[in-house]
């Protein structure tokens, strides 16, 4: 069946469209959003399908389907005269996010500097928007093989973390791709250090549930291997193994 947006209001569309997740309703939910499209006339309601559709795709990995909906999210924005807005700056971070896992590095972190300018042009420096961003940025300076553009980079996403409530997780994460560029770049002592305050941070403020924090424990491994200290690396490593 299709739906069609003369018999559903926008004030629906979210509803609906959280039921069909809730359901585990993947199928549905694609076939809502593309209806959706098909019949949309209103610029909002396009940018918003085009963002939902475009995040479904993402997930599953189907990113040649998923890059033309941002692209045309990001027009019709222009069109109305959002460029500089919050909401193009989202939406950026979106399709900068796919271009980063299709590949396409260079274009993603070009995303990512226009996002940055349009956030701060909006007094947003010390959101935690910002924080993520940066993160993001340290990741495809990693993938380029700048190991120290890419720490200097979770080193602001950090001074932002310090200044914001309930960042635990994002904190500890950051701690811990700092310990593995550390390791790169054979500065153990740093290495070890945030790896220790990543670890810390799981295990007394965020819980052993995260998935994050195997990872956490396995680059603790890591420094404690490449210094030697065998017992300790295979500790953390079954400790890893196990979570």
């Amino acid at each position: 069946s299709t739906f069609s947006w003369m018999r559903l209001t926008k004030s629906s569309f979210p509803s609906t469209l959280d039921n069909f997740f809730m359901e585990k309703k993947i199928d549905k939910a694609e076939l809502f959003l593309k209806d959706t499209l098909s019949e949309a006339e209103d610029f909002e309601l396009i940018i918003v399908a085009c963002n939902e559709l475009g995040g479904l795709y993402r997930v599953l990995s189907r990113y040649d389907e998923g890059m033309p909906l941002y692209e045309k999210a990001l027009e019709s924005l222009r069109r109305i005269g959002d460029a500089e807005s919050e909401n193009y700056a989202t939406t950026l971070i979106n399709y900068a996010t796919i271009l980063n896992m299709s590949g396409r590095h260079e274009e993603a972190l070009d995303k990512y500097k226009e996002v940055v300018r349009i956030l701060q042009s909006h007094g947003a420096e010390g959101d935690y928007r910002m924080a993520a961003l940066y993160n993001n940025m340290s990741g495809l300076y990693q993938a380029r093989g700048d190991f120290n553009a890419a720490a200097a980079y979770l080193h602001k996403a950090l001074l932002i973390l310090k200044n914001l409530t309930d960042s635990q997780t994002e904190k500890a994460i950051s701690y811990s791709n700092l310990a593995s560029i550390y390791i790169v770049l054979e500065n153990m002592e740093d290495a070890e250090n945030y790896a220790k305050k990543a670890v810390e941070i799981f295990r007394t403020e965020v819980g052993e549930e995260d998935v994050h924090y195997s990872a956490a424990l396995c680059t603790l491994g890591e420094v404690h291997f490449a210094k030697g200290e065998y017992a300790q690396a295979e500790e953390l490593f079954s400790e890893a193994l196990r979570l």
